[in-house]
Formats: C-alpha cells, structure tokens, sequence
C-alpha cells in the first residue's frame, strides 16, 4: 500500500510542477498544455518504476548476495503471482478500455490490482510478470499455446544467463511454475520442446512457487460452478464493494487446474498420439510477443506457420 500511495502523491506533486519537456516558443497554449500533461506522465511513470522496484527489491530480498539470474526471475514470478488479481469476465482489467492495460507499465498494472480496479487471465498474467521482469533489466516476452477448443494458456519467457549460457526461460504466473531440469536448473523452451517431441517429459521438473495467488473478483451475476476452480464453492467474500462486485481469496493452482481442464486435455493428447500429459500442449505454440521465437518454436515442432493478418 505504501508504494501504491506514493505513487498517487508524486503524479499529484508533478501535476503543479515544471516538468515541461520538449517545448519550443511560439506553440499555442493548448500544444503547451498537451506537451506538458505529456512530460508529466513519463515522469510519473519512472517515479512509480523506482517506487516498485524497490519494494520488490526488498520484499523478496533481491539484495541477497550471489543471488543467480535463475533465482531472481524465480523470486520475481512468486511475487507477481501474490500480488495479481483474477476475476470474471465482467471485472477483467485487460478489457477495460478506459484502462489501456497493454500500454500500461508494471508500476500501473499492480497499482491498479492493489487498488481491485480489475483482474486478469493468464494473457494479462503473462504481461503483468513481463513488464516486472523488464523492470529489471530481462529480456521478457509472453507465448500464448494449446489447442483452441481445448485449452490454450499464456506464459512469460525470459532470458537468463546460466552456466555461461542464455536460456529462454518458462516463467507461467497464474500458476506459480517454472520449468527447470530435475536437477532444478532452468530449461531452455527449445531444450523443452525438444524433451516433449522424444517423449520424454520425465526430464521436466516443475519448480512451484511458495506463495499463494491475489485475490478473486467476481461481477454480479458471475462466478458458479465455472469459477471453482479459483475460489471454494461455499467460501465467503472478504469484501463487497459498492458496484456489487465480490473479493475472494484465489486458489487457483496448478492442481486446480488440472482438475478444471485435465480430462479435456489428455482426451486430445491421446487422439494426437501424445501421452496424456499437460506438458504436451507446448509442442502446439500458437503466438507471443517475440515471433522469432514462435516461428522457431513452430519449425521445431512442425506446425504450420499461421500469416498475421494484413
């Protein structure tokens, strides 16, 4: 709450002050007000970056000596996880148009899921932990992959220095999982790719987080049996807010989710002649944020290369 806050104070501190950036003699006075409401803004942005970088920083003891890549965006994704919000479809942050959630940086999105503005699924997830990480100076992107009609899911890829080596690293934030070898160091997506084409999942570890989700929002009129999976069915609200919307705590896990999609899931593995395992909707990527690596991903794995439409 205390970085939230300052964050609000400095936008408001900035907007009577002489942050006029860019601005030449002669322009009318509304090109003036335009340019500098504009320098405000990038202003309070990178106040609000400081602000949450240094409490994650010092929330998950990122100060710690020796502390590897591999364990920092580890530590970063747990953190995420806390702290993001899921809701029904009538509450979802990202489809708030009024909100630009994928214009918006990580010190904005968490404000706003502090403040239970709105929450999100896994695409809005995987942005949200993408943004932190590039808070931190990773290379991040997000990869949506599965089966339309079945079960597609997003997760966030990023890079990390390991063993004198750059991986392209799986951080999925809704869940709370990384994967790594079974040995604990981090697989490279392709590695990983590659494991699942020789049928070889037992290779994969996945590395689940400590922390348990934000919280759940649930619109009027939403919620039911198809939410189950993120909140307990009898389970009380924490809070009522006054457009009828209802705060819960999330469960959602990976054990929730398997429970939710799994039988769905194995009964296209098995007809694809996969094992019938979850980790197998990675050999069918569908898009992401960095095409190189989903045409790649799509090469390695066979799938047809799908023309963004013109």
């Amino acid at each position: 709450m205390v970085w939230a806050i300052a964050i609000v104070c400095a936008a408001s501190a900035l907007a009577g002050g002489a942050y006029w950036w860019g601005i030449e003699r002669g322009r009318s006075e509304w090109r003036f007000a335009a340019a500098r409401r504009g320098a405000d803004l990038r202003v309070f942005r990178d106040t609000g970056s400081a602000l949450l970088r240094e409490l994650i920083t010092k929330e998950m003891s990122l100060r710690e000596p020796g502390l590897t890549d591999w364990e920092v965006v580890n530590r970063l994704r747990d953190w995420s996880h806390a702290n993001t919000d899921v809701s029904t479809e009538g509450y979802l942050l990202d489809k708030d148009t009024s909100f630009a959630f994928y214009n918006r940086s990580a010190a904005e999105i968490f404000a706003a899921f502090l403040q239970d503005r709105g929450g999100v699924w896994c695409g809005g997830a995987a942005y949200a932990l993408m943004e932190v990480y590039r808070l931190f100076g990773f290379q991040a992107s997000f990869l949506d992959y599965g089966k339309p009609g079945v079960m597609t899911h997003v997760v966030t890829l990023v890079k990390v220095m390991h063993d004198g080596t750059q991986r392209t690293t799986i951080q999925d934030p809704t869940l709370n999982i990384a994967y790594a070898a079974t040995d604990g160091t981090p697989y490279d997506y392709f590695e990983l790719l590659t494991a699942l084409l020789q049928h070889q999942a037992g290779r994969i570890r996945m590395l689940h987080g400590s922390r348990e989700g934000g919280d759940a929002l649930v619109y009027p009129g939403e919620g039911g049996p198809s939410f189950d999976h993120v909140i307990d069915p009898g389970a009380r609200p924490i809070q009522v807010f006054e457009n009828g919307v209802r705060k819960y705590k999330s469960r959602l896990s990976w054990e929730s989710f398997e429970r939710r999609s799994g039988k769905s899931i194995r009964a296209f593995l098995k007809r694809q002649g996969h094992p019938e395992n979850p980790l197998y909707l990675f050999l069918y990527p569908l898009a992401g944020s960095d095409q190189s690596i989903v045409e790649q991903a799509r090469q390695l794995t066979g799938r047809r290369t799908v023309q963004p439409p013109k």
